[in-house]
């Protein structure tokens, strides 16, 4: 329903995703793999930086209802995707103090961040994310560098698989395209992760 989709030329969060197939768009992502992605053949993140302040301020007023001065009275957490590097630590943080103006910052690497999320201090964490895999093991709330594995797969490559696997039982035609259809995307995440995929305890 092309209707969903809101006259303006930039889309932004669900808005974006439920673009119809057959309105020509080009979509952005400001992440990809966990870094900031490179954008337009240019040798540094700045379109990247960008695309996110435009998606932060949408959440931040459309879906969080927070005025300016609510975000320069409040303070951010920021669980930094494992294995950033300095330049990008250095971008998000003058993203969110210098051009979103939260009054403080804290920067803390993700794995930790789960476990102290789920009130542990010691565990072996797997992250799966959208297109990469990270282990690692923290030890009294400390990432162990060593233990740190960065698999470059994830729910994305579950879902294409498990598109290949419907295909070849004939239950599913190759018009779907879940890399450049949002909307095929969707569906088959939903199908996957609601009905056929799970994790079983043993």
């Amino acid at each position: 329903d092309a209707s969903a989709v809101p006259p303006c030329s930039i889309a932004l969060g669900n808005a974006a995703m439920r673009t119809p197939p057959d309105v020509e768009v080009v979509r952005r992502f400001p992440f990809e793999g966990g870094h900031l992605t490179f954008q337009e053949g240019r040798s540094n993140p700045t379109a990247s930086i960008a695309d996110l302040e435009d998606l932060l301020r949408h959440v931040l007023r459309s879906e969080l209802r927070l005025h300016e001065n609510a975000i320069r009275s409040s303070s951010v957490i920021v669980a930094l995707p494992d294995g950033s590097d300095l330049e990008e630590i250095v971008e998000l943080v003058d993203l969110l103090l210098a051009r979103l103006h939260f009054s403080s910052c804290l920067v803390h690497p993700e794995l930790v961040c789960s476990c102290f999320g789920a009130g542990l201090s010691n565990a072996c964490v797997v992250d799966i994310g959208e297109s990469r895999t990270v282990v690692g093991f923290v030890e009294e709330g400390v990432l162990v560098p060593e233990t740190m594995l960065l698999l470059p797969y994830g729910m994305r490559d579950v879902h294409e698989t498990f598109h290949w696997l419907l295909r070849r039982c004939g239950l599913t035609t190759d018009v779907c395209d879940i890399r450049a259809s949002s909307v095929d995307a969707c569906e088959l995440r939903a199908l996957a992760e609601g009905i056929f995929c799970s994790l079983i305890d043993y």
